[in-house]
């Protein structure tokens, strides 16, 4: 079935938050975890001016360091360690 949509062209699967469709809903929900970060945790750039997404950390503080000259300390603790 899925692979005569391929042929078909059908697209009955729409993403809510842009114009594209898909075939496969499981193609949409790639599409909006992707594009959209739509079930995954995302982090913000909070600086005033800036409000840039990131759906990883290290996407973000590379972003904070490059862009805005913000610099993460590193913990000197141990895996375990507690204050």
């Amino acid at each position: 079935m899925i692979h005569r949509l391929t042929h078909t062209g059908e697209k009955a699967h729409k993403c809510h938050l842009c114009p594209r469709t898909f075939a496969v809903k499981g193609s949409l929900a790639g599409h909006l975890t992707a594009k959209h970060g739509v079930g995954i945790e995302m982090f913000k750039c909070e600086l005033e001016g800036c409000g840039k997404v990131f759906i990883s950390r290290k996407y973000f503080r590379v972003h904070r360091k490059n862009t805005h000259h913000l610099y993460t300390k590193k913990s000197t603790r141990k895996q375990g360690e507690t204050d």
